[in-house]
């Protein structure tokens, strides 16, 4: 399987959006290269991933299947990018506190 980090973030951001459009303007490309992202993902997983509903898009049954899984695949290469980053800048990390007064 040749799915590509353009295709899940493509995928995720049109369920989340609900249309190629908004989709595209919030990714920073065309139109035609999110529909043909998505078009290709779905020739990759052998499903139909979203389909047309009324002017906009929503995730099919198999989309909603396949969404929280390409959401984990790019949440898991976030923290490998950190994890990688911490380690080579030999282990420091960054902490962060915040506090609520009341």
């Amino acid at each position: 399987m040749a799915v590509t980090l353009t295709q899940l973030s493509a995928f995720l951001t049109v369920v989340r959006r609900g249309s190629v459009t908004a989709a595209a303007e919030e990714l920073f490309v065309t139109q035609p290269s999110v529909s043909a992202a998505i078009a290709a993902l779905e020739r990759e997983v052998g499903a139909k991933l979203v389909a047309r509903d009324g002017r906009g898009l929503r995730p099919t049954d198999g989309g909603a299947a396949f969404a929280p899984y390409a959401a984990h695949v790019l949440g898991l290469l976030d923290q490998g990018q950190r994890a990688a980053r911490e380690a080579a800048e030999g282990g420091r990390t960054t902490l962060r506190i915040s506090a609520v007064t009341a």
